[in-house]
């Protein structure tokens, strides 16, 4: 402290100019910039400050009040900048944009406020941690060294700061906060990376600070902070709502009672009911502005599926008296991926000249009927039987044990033409009060379709995306595909384009081609299984059967290797392995001669041909291998011939021959390429696009259709364009609120012990072993008997009746009718007269029956 004669000899030397003046001109003249006084006083001026606010009442109360006015004069100007509509927080909930929603993130509001607003957020986060004892605690029962605790408290609160209570530190530790914070420990746990600890001293490294358990307290003080940031925001400009609405929304969609959402509203958190409802009005109404851009590049597919709801509380009326089931259709439109112009789909014209609907074709220029026959020619049996080959050393290194150092030589299937992996975007359509059952009802359909995409002809509707020239592809079912047909039979006669709906091209389902491949009689299974369980069931069988075929083969070539294990023991090399694994595909995807009398094993080999068919389509679907999945179509329509599902083999037929005859190679090329979507861009995620819709009713008429007075058809419908924000706000409140374990994705099942059982039975019944004589109950092999049906009834072969029929032909009489068949099959021509099905026999003797697939997964046991 300077000596008081000093500063009487000081003061004396001012000659009557005052301390203050002498002080502003040190600070603020030029020629004192780099003066030792002039930086030795800013050194000195928090300690100055402290005493002044420390010192006498007068000049600390007015020091106090300076210091307080100031700062709360510069934290409400940031404030205030931070609301201005210049900041693009604003949100009107009666002009309210789904990019507005899908942009938000309190996240990003956080690092604008630090960056913007420093002294404020310096101040929010002094003031979430205000006791700086139990933040002492709390630091070092996170495990922060001594001097990194030190320096972090003094960042944090200054000394002085008052203690909320005693309680020792044993328990503060585990207080009542923990619970609180529990859920982000765990969060936190899992996305920490390992604290790097110096090799000499101990002490956490450089890059250890960043990732040490002090960050979890900044955390935390960050996210309370994000929430004070929209309380202040929202106090200080109600249209500075961005958390409220999108809080607001996310209590909408998940059906949140009025109480809930009026408390919210009340507390800051949410906007009022009114402007919620104002907000989804608002959404809904501009929804479609999306699908009108994308309209503009006439490069959009449709897909569309029928939905019913149960309405419990609907009232009767005059036309619908006591009716509570409604019928309606949801619908998506998705842009053609892959390189696909507009160009490619010009061909609408095209495609009506040659239609055999088209009345004023002639004869000349009508296309000619392809047959089942024509798929044949395409076909290439060896690289089936690769690819089967393949299915075959899958089994057996994934689950086969002792095999997985062969994982990285099994790569993938032989591709035909795979479908790149890009994620794939969509857009829902405004769902349709209308029942697709009738013909009628297609047309209606495509009427609210195209107005919604603003699509058609300008000359029925001004300012429409002319379409006349280009195709519209549509995906769906069966049912669908019949009435589309329908309709643009009886619209023939129509003079215009869009009218007559020349320019739908239909592409079948693939979805729905699996839903239709599996069993429907499987009440030995459950009751009433899903898909999922089917599609999992099928493919445990066939992985237990071609392990077992494994454990038969590896024995006959040495009779030591009585199991895998021993053969894993061997050492094969890859080479083995996949020249056995051919000669297994050859040998068990037919019913050769010798095991005519061997009638189990007739049977188990029909059952895993069958089996190795429905996961080969499956595989396929899911890597996006469009050719291999078009490879399976004429097997299936054979099948399905048999089973009397006549309708799925002849479009089956029929899809086939369109994209190799009728349609224009480029067409083609952007069907099969949009044929499948990849919603998550992954490598094996590819799906029908059919089973986006099915995605799409089940979030319409489950997720989100309100609850109580409120589940009414015109809600579903008018929120049904919003279901994707919806999903995309959930996911929304879940990163920026940080909650966990709120996935709905499961790790795989671990099957293992089910594959074992499966094995032992099949062994110990000797399934796939030679037995002479052996008899079973017949399974019938569909896929030759589906071709035979083909063959009779499409005029290329004639089968006739045996004379006795009980009696079932020896091998060689079987052989030689399949031979004769398949030769005629070759020398006759399309013309000749067909037979009746009653005349028509397998290679058996025995007659066609319909009889369900449920047969497949029966352990055939003698």
């Amino acid at each position: 402290m300077v000596h008081a004669l000093t500063v009487q000899r000081v003061l004396a030397s001012l000659n009557g100019h005052s301390l203050a003046g002498l002080i502003l001109t040190l600070l603020t003249h030029p020629s004192f910039t780099n003066s030792p006084t002039r930086l030795q006083f800013i050194e000195e001026w928090p300690a100055l400050l402290d005493t002044l606010a420390k010192g006498s009442t007068g000049v600390s109360e007015a020091t106090v009040k300076f210091a307080t006015h100031y700062h709360t004069r510069l934290l409400t100007t940031e404030l205030a900048n931070l609301a201005n509509k210049e900041s693009g927080w604003h949100f009107c909930a009666r002009r309210a944009r789904a990019e507005q929603i899908e942009s938000f993130s309190l996240e990003g509001m956080a690092r604008t406020l630090q960056s913007q607003a420093p002294n404020l957020w310096s101040l929010i986060g002094v003031l979430l941690s205000a006791d700086r004892e139990r933040l002492k605690w709390r630091l070092r029962y996170l495990g922060l060294p001594p001097d990194a605790l030190e320096a972090m408290l003094d960042r944090a609160q200054p000394p002085e700061c008052p203690v909320s209570d005693t309680t020792p530190p044993s328990e503060a530790a585990y207080d009542s906060e923990d619970e609180y914070w529990a859920a982000d420990e765990v969060e936190e746990e899992e996305c920490v990376e390992e604290i790097p600890v110096a090799a000499t001293t101990g002490a956490p490294t450089q890059a250890s600070n960043e990732a040490d358990p002090s960050a979890r307290p900044k955390k935390r003080r960050c996210r309370a902070g994000e929430r004070m940031l929209a309380l202040l925001h929202i106090s200080t400009n109600q249209k500075c709502n961005p958390l409220a609405a999108t809080m607001g929304l996310f209590l909408h969609s998940t059906s949140a009672p009025e109480l809930v959402v009026e408390v919210m509203a009340h507390a800051g958190l949410s906007i009022s009911l009114t402007a919620i409802h104002n907000m989804v009005n608002s959404l809904s109404t501009c929804a479609s502005e999306r699908l009108r851009e994308l309209a503009k590049s006439r490069t959009m597919a449709f897909a569309y599926d029928n939905f019913d709801m149960d309405f419990k509380s609907y009232s009767p009326t005059v036309g619908k008296p006591g009716a509570t089931l409604l019928h309606a259709t949801s619908a998506l439109a998705f842009p053609l991926a892959h390189g696909v112009t507009a160009d490619d789909l010009k061909c609408s014209q095209q495609l009506w000249d040659t239609d055999p609907m088209n009345p004023n074709a002639s004869l000349d220029t009508i296309r000619p009927t392809r047959t089942w026959w024509d798929c044949v020619m395409a076909e290439e049996p060896s690289r089936e039987e690769r690819i089967y080959a393949w299915h075959f050393r899958d089994a057996l290194v994934k689950h086969g044990g002792g095999f997985e150092h062969f994982r990285s030589e099994l790569g993938s299937p032989e591709a035909i033409m795979r479908i790149p992996v890009t994620k794939t975007t969509h857009i829902p359509c405004r769902a349709m009060d209308i029942n697709q059952s009738t013909n009628d009802g297609q047309g209606q359909i495509f009427k609210d379709l195209f107005a919604q995409a603003n699509i058609g002809d300008p000359t029925d509707f001004s300012g429409a995306v002319d379409i006349r020239e280009h195709v519209v592809l549509v995906h769906g079912d069966l049912g669908a595909g019949e009435r589309i047909n329908g309709i643009k039979q009886s619209r023939s006669i129509e003079t215009k384009e869009v009218r007559r709906l020349q320019p739908v091209v239909f592409s079948m389902g693939l979805f729905h081609l699996l839903m239709a491949i599996r069993p429907h009689d499987s009440g030995r299974i459950g009751s009433k299984p899903g898909f999922r369980l089917m599609h999992e069931l099928i493919k445990q069988f066939a992985l237990a059967r071609m392990l077992e075929v494994w454990r038969v083969e590896v024995h006959k070539c040495n009779s030591a290797h009585t199991s895998l294990a021993l053969f894993a023991d061997s050492k094969p090399t890859w080479q083995d392995v996949v020249n056995l694994s051919l000669r297994i595909a050859k040998d068990y995807l037919s019913v050769p001669a010798m095991a005519t009398s061997d009638k189990l094993l007739r049977n188990n080999k029909i059952i895993l041909a069958r089996l190795l068919l429905y996961v080969e389509t499956a595989d396929a679907m899911k890597y996006g291998d469009i050719g291999r999945v078009e490879a399976t179509f004429l097997p299936w329509a054979s099948i399905h011939k048999t089973v009397s599902k006549h309708k799925y083999s002849a479009w089956l037929i029929k899809t086939r021959n369109d994209l190799m005859y009728v349609y224009p190679e480029r067409l083609a090329r952007a069907i099969r390429l949009n044929w499948l979507c990849n919603p998550s861009g992954k490598q094996d995620g590819f799906r029908p696009v059919d089973w986006m819709v099915e995605l799409l009713n089940l979030y319409t008429k489950v997720v989100y259709p309100g609850t109580g007075y409120t589940r009414t058809l015109q809600l579903v419908l008018k929120q049904s364009p919003l279901i994707e924000l919806f999903r995309h706000v959930h996911r929304l409140m879940q990163d920026n609120f940080h909650l966990i374990h709120r996935t709905v994705r499961h790790a795989p099942p671990d099957i293992g012990n089910t594959i074992k059982v499966l094995c032992k039975l099949l062994q110990e019944s000797k399934g796939y072993t030679f037995v002479k004589d052996r008899k079973s109950v017949r399974i019938p092999d569909h896929l030759h008997e589906g071709m035979l049906l083909l063959q009779t009834q499409s005029g290329i072969v004639r089968v006739t009746r045996p004379s006795n029929t009980e009696e079932l032909p020896d091998a060689s009489a079987s052989e030689s009718a399949e031979a004769s068949a398949h030769a005629a099959a070759q020398e006759s021509e399309v013309g000749v007269n067909p037979t009746s099905l009653e005349g028509v026999q397998d290679t058996d003797g025995l007659m066609f029956e319909e009889e369900s697939l449920n047969d497949v997964f029966e352990l055939n046991v003698d």
